[in-house]
């Protein structure tokens, strides 16, 4: 890492917040004044986001937090990047840092959640055959990348969780598998990674065509379940609601994707793809290196080369997710915000501003049933 390098922390901690309100401001404050940018939430429940910035500034805001109350044990993955990933700070109050959404929350702690595998000791667990791998991340984010093997629920947000789960795993005797990549191809995959960054449109084409559904039968609230996630917050959830609903060997990967690409050597890995970041990274690879997809800015999913050389793609205004979605009106509006985007960054300021605000909002709704992403990633973040 250079002296120049942008310090990233994504973090989180379930605990009890007494006045959520008055962390926020605090917080708020506390990343101002010392020069940092992120996006965080506040709610009962506890803290979880992302903060970028120099090392002294990350350094100076972590301690500020950790000195709140129940806020010691913060967990905190780091990573590095050339340029901010975040334009300003943003810390935000909802009822769950991580969005679950049922009308009684799930508690998280040490008692009821699933238990904790290093990124070291994954590999084992997932080579398992009697191991049932689930991805709790959202179809936006599992296109472009998993763990050999894996169960993909395609969710287009984390409130869709609950369902799968009463669906596949607890309503009949046989779970559609989903593999991302089917575990007989696994092996031969790695050999061939290298040639597939080079080539999206393969890439997009073979990851289709990987994807396989076979029945298994078991009597599975006895079987070993093992769940990953970004940064490993939502598998924290995951795994509270899977063991109180009876399951009863629950596992997640501590870190997350992040921990596991930052510490596991490429050669060993089980990790096919890139892994969808909530930051303007948009994706990162092995050694949590900027992955090669960028983001339609009208309805942020990710898209790759492939994507671009669409008719359907035009930058800042329409990608072949949502073009179908968007009215001509607004791509026209967000042709124009594009422009004026370039224009204010060639003269080295951001452009903001409530219309830019709303007609980001807007294309977010408008374009999810189609391109599976929820309307506020952040509520989904890690």
């Amino acid at each position: 890492m250079s002296a120049e390098s942008v310090v990233i922390r994504a973090l989180y901690r379930f605990t009890a917040v007494a006045e959520p309100e008055r962390l926020r401001r605090g917080l708020l404050a506390e990343l101002r004044r010392n020069g940092v940018v992120g996006t965080l939430i506040v709610a009962a429940e506890g803290i979880n986001g992302t903060i970028a910035g120099r090392r002294d500034g990350v350094d100076a805001a972590l301690a500020w937090l950790r000195r709140q109350p129940g806020l010691d044990g913060l967990e905190a993955g780091e990573s590095y990047a050339d340029a901010p990933p975040f334009k300003r700070a943003r810390v935000k109050v909802r009822r769950e840092i991580v969005t679950l959404g049922l009308d009684a929350p799930v508690a998280v702690d040490a008692a009821c959640a699933g238990q904790h595998v290093d990124a070291a000791d994954w590999n084992k667990l997932i080579d398992d055959e009697a191991t049932l791998v689930i991805d709790t991340r959202n179809q936006y984010e599992t296109r472009i990348g998993g763990f050999a093997g894996a169960v993909d629920p395609r969710t287009t947000n984390f409130r869709d969780f609950p369902a799968f789960v009463a669906r596949e795993l607890m309503a009949t005797e046989s779970v559609a598998r989903e593999s991302v990549v089917p575990e007989s191809t696994a092996r031969e995959s790695m050999a061939a990674e290298s040639t597939a960054r080079e080539s999206t449109a393969t890439e997009s084409t073979a990851t289709e065509s990987a994807r396989e559904t076979k029945l298994e039968s078991t009597a599975r609230k006895h079987r070993p379940i093992a769940m990953y996630c970004t940064g490993g917050i939502r598998c924290e959830k995951a795994s509270a609601y899977l063991k109180r609903q009876g399951f009863e060997q629950v596992f997640q990967l501590r870190g997350g994707i992040l921990k596991y690409l930052e510490t596991v050597p490429a050669e060993e890995s089980r990790w096919r793809g890139e892994c969808f970041v909530f930051d303007e990274r948009v994706s990162v690879d092995h050694g949590l290196r900027r992955g090669r997809y960028a983001q339609c800015h009208a309805c942020r999913m990710p898209i790759s080369a492939a994507d671009k050389r669409s008719e359907k793609y035009t930058p800042g205004a329409s990608c072949p997710h949502c073009f179908e979605r968007i009215s001509a009106d607004r791509r026209e509006r967000f042709l124009q915000r594009e422009k004026q985007v370039a224009l204010a960054a060639a003269r080295g300021r951001a452009h903001f501003g409530p219309e830019a605000m709303a007609d980001s909002k807007a294309a977010l709704a408008d374009s999810k049933a189609a391109a599976g992403a929820d309307a506020d990633p952040a509520a989904d973040d890690g």
